[in-house]
């Protein structure tokens, strides 16, 4: 896996995701689609990409919507990057639920007003 990972299932409109993005720091490069990634852009030493359709194995496809980041310059601001817009974009109450993946670190789920780890991810919750 490189990078970490943010699904999100429910009614996330992209222009509520781009804010929430844009939130933190603003991109200093943003384009797309580029292949089957709809949006790549760079900000504060992180790649993120937005795609709204992903093949990502073990049952993750039941969200719709993957936001990527990846560091540049090692996985410290990434992960950074990937917790603050997880908790930005649940805020705004079009996410039903949200799952953050990454290597060396616990999965985050949030589910019902709630951002918890998991043990590991189910794909039939």
């Amino acid at each position: 896996m490189d990078g970490f990972r943010v699904f999100l299932r429910g009614e996330p409109r992209i222009d509520l995701v781009l804010a929430s993005l844009q939130l933190q720091h603003p991109f200093a490069v943003l384009d797309g689609p580029i292949g089957s990634t709809g949006l790549v852009g760079v900000r504060a030493a992180v790649l993120v990409e937005l795609c709204e359709d992903h093949d990502e194995p073990g049952g993750l496809g039941r969200y719709p919507l993957l936001v990527r980041f990846t560091g540049t310059d090692g996985p410290e601001r990434a992960w950074r990057a990937a917790h603050a817009f997880l908790w930005t974009v649940t805020r705004g109450g079009e996410v039903d639920e949200a799952l953050l993946l990454g290597p060396g670190t616990a999965p985050l789920r949030y589910h019902r007003g709630r951002i918890a780890p998991v043990r590991a991810v189910h794909s039939e919750d």
